[in-house]
């Protein structure tokens, strides 16, 4: 028969109970403080005309007590093909109008060439991403540490 003593064991229990205080506060200030940058270097990188899609842009953290995750992202529709693309596709002058307007073009010409080669993809998620992709990492291993601070108390 073998007895076995685990030491310390009342403390461990206490520290596992309090995972939210542990946990929580350290890593929903890294979702937050990422978010934020990444949200902020994304709207320096999208193109703005008169549409409100850099205005869009937000960010969500997680609302659990011990936070998963953090979106940046928007609710226009258009992001996608702004970010990615598109591909030749026809599309009605009265689409291209204004924008022809404000940059002097023929509205024509434009949905020509959009027929044509479709259009660029302008990659501000992803140039976003790659401005704070540095600090943000470092922000995570910050919360390491932060963590296992706590831990050690």
């Amino acid at each position: 028969m073998i007895n076995a003593e685990l030491l310390g064991g009342e403390k461990l229990l206490k520290k596992l109970d309090n995972l939210e205080q542990l946990l929580g506060e350290p890593l929903r200030h890294t979702f937050q403080g990422s978010a934020e940058l990444i949200e902020g270097e994304v709207k320096l990188e999208t193109p703005r005309d008169v549409g409100h899609l850099a205005q869009s842009i937000t960010h969500e953290v997680d609302s659990a007590t011990i936070p998963l995750y953090a979106k940046v992202g928007t609710n226009k529709i258009y992001a996608q093909a702004v970010e990615f693309g598109t591909k030749p596709h026809w599309t009605s002058v009265k689409n291209l109008e204004g924008w022809a307007r404000r940059h002097h073009v023929n509205p024509y010409a434009v949905q020509q060439a959009i027929a044509k080669r479709g259009t660029p993809p302008h990659k501000m998620f992803s140039k976003g991403w790659k401005s704070a992709e540095k600090d943000v990492i470092e922000y995570f291993e910050e919360v390491g540490n932060a963590i296992e601070q706590r831990w050690q108390q």
